[in-house]
């Protein structure tokens, strides 16, 4: 495979479009964060399997983390960090990652890894559930009941037409 290599001086300054619908890889699109001028690069299809593997080992190994140490925190905080609306959150931006592993990535990376992976979402959703179950029933727990206000309430009501 032949390597280019664009010159400032010999770039004429005319755009190249490729077809990179008919290209088979995975498209990832770089941050572009580099302090020296260069390239500037909006998108590229890695073709590699190997390569696409790796790739998305360390993405998915870091995004992992990351949920991993959010829960953790959620789990450990006060009252105030775990209210139900925090743990929802939480609880849709895993299913939104499940469900990007699944379609996805689930073609580049073998079935054991994926499956794993799978596991260890399907872990961290159990424990953000159980974690909201009892949020939930602390806060029905602490709420003050009184059965004249309930009374008052259906007296209240009446009858409607």
């Amino acid at each position: 495979m032949e390597k280019q290599i664009y010159k400032k001086s010999v770039y004429n300054g005319k755009k190249t479009d490729l077809n990179t619908k008919k290209i088979d890889g995975l498209e990832i699109k770089p941050k572009n964060n580099l302090k020296e001028e260069s390239l500037k690069v909006n998108s590229m299809t890695v073709v590699n399997q190997v390569y696409i593997e790796k790739l998305l080992r360390k993405k998915t190994k870091r995004k992992l983390d990351y949920f991993l140490k959010y829960i953790i925190s959620l789990m450990e905080s006060d009252d105030d960090a775990t209210n139900p609306e925090n743990l929802h959150l939480a609880l849709d931006d895993l299913a939104h990652y499940k469900s990007i592993i699944e379609y996805k990535y689930r073609k580049y990376l073998d079935e054991k890894y994926t499956n794993l992976l799978l596991q260890k979402i399907s872990m961290l959703e159990h424990e953000i559930k159980v974690k909201l179950v009892s949020s939930v029933h602390k806060v029905v727990e602490n709420m003050p009941f009184i059965e004249e206000d309930v009374k008052e309430l259906e007296e209240v009501k009446g009858k409607s037409r």
